[in-house]
């Protein structure tokens, strides 16, 4: 006899893919290949339209190695940096709190044994990748004067919250949003489980200064309709346990890089990348409409989030390796967001005609 709970994953499946009547076709064949080029054992996506989910699919197994469980509704993948969400709502709360007096403050402020220089950056420059360090904390450039990713904003970032809230941030998550907005398939985890697409890692703690966030497509596809929704809990008003207040979800998604950076430049509000208008070395395609959100994470995971589409695109990977050799990230994702716009579309434009 057949497992009634996989059976039931295949009816929602199938429910999803008949709402969505083949929109999404172009998605899905795309994400397949990008699967395969990536050398991705599983992948998945979730798309979310108007609040209500539009469109979902799962492919291949949590592992290569032979006998590892299919990708399913339940799979729980990685999702690397997009954790740095967590962090930048986190502070924007902080801010609507009073714990943070302005955006503005040198981090030196709130954090002790910093260097001068380093003391001097603002927290609006640690949020958007602008505050010039290296990973040994030497300057590249000019604080709010150039762009460069990496993680030592993000580090200090980190122990700011700690500073903040008393908490780890794994605990200022729970305790702020995760519990309040009943989410459950996400968490900090250190070891495997049947529910987790592993990827062989190693960690020291669940504290949440790691990479270490696993989450299910649907889980971060809520989480992209949280912000889009500005805090509102599922049915409307504001959750029990109480949460981030509406424009500490709307400040997070605003763009608040400093002025004066090169066009080309990607902007950045909260941890987010924010579409202002198409930019070369930003993660949003050009055909995805300003005021799009969106976060990605080292495994291929990605959350998009389109308010004027009133829309959020999951996409699910669990990459292990290093990007192939013809393979260019960049252009990947922002191929995403340009196919995600185009299915949107085409099922609005059915949805006005029906």
């Amino acid at each position: 006899m057949k497992d009634p709970k996989i059976l039931r994953v295949k009816d929602a499946m199938r429910m999803c893919r008949e709402s969505g009547s083949g929109f999404f076709d172009r998605l899905e064949r795309y994400t397949a290949t990008v699967q395969t080029q990536i050398e991705s054992s599983g992948a998945a996506l979730y798309v979310m339209h108007q609040g209500k989910p539009c469109f979902e699919w799962y492919a291949g197994t949590h592992g290569s190695e032979p006998g590892s469980r299919n990708i399913d509704a339940s799979s729980m993948f990685n999702v690397g940096s997009i954790r740095k969400t967590f962090y930048g709502l986190l502070v924007s709360h902080a801010l609507q709190l009073g714990k943070i007096r302005d955006k503005d403050d040198p981090i030196g402020i709130y954090l002790n044994g910093l260097t001068d220089a380093v003391a001097r950056i603002t927290i609006r420059q640690l949020l958007t990748h602008t505050h010039g360090l290296r990973t040994d904390r030497k300057a590249m450039f000019p604080p709010g004067t150039d762009w460069h990713y990496n993680n030592t904003g993000v580090q200090l970032i980190v122990r700011l919250i700690r500073e903040l809230y008393g908490l780890t941030v794994a605990e200022a998550a729970h305790t702020y949003v995760l519990e309040p907005y009943g989410f459950r398939d996400i968490g900090w985890h250190r070891c495997d489980s049947p529910s987790l697409v592993w990827n062989d890692d190693a960690y020291a703690g669940i504290d949440g200064s790691e990479s270490n966030l696993f989450c299910s497509a649907r889980e971060l596809a809520r989480w992209g309709q949280l912000h889009l929704d500005e805090g509102q809990a599922e049915g409307g008003g504001t959750p029990a346990g109480g949460g981030p207040s509406a424009t500490a979800f709307k400040e997070a998604v605003g763009s608040i890089t400093p002025s004066g950076l090169r066009d080309e430049l990607p902007r950045n509000g909260f941890f987010w990348f924010v579409q202002d208008r198409p930019r070369t070395r930003s993660e949003i395609g050009d055909e995805v409409p300003a005021g799009a959100y969106q976060t990605l994470g080292i495994t291929g995971c990605a959350c998009l989030v389109i308010p004027e589409l009133e829309a959020v695109a999951v996409r699910m990977y669990n990459q292990r390796g290093p990007n192939p050799e013809g393979y260019d990230y960049l252009n990947d994702i922002r191929t995403f967001g340009n196919i995600a716009v185009e299915c949107l579309r085409k099922l609005g434009t059915s949805q006005a005609i029906v």
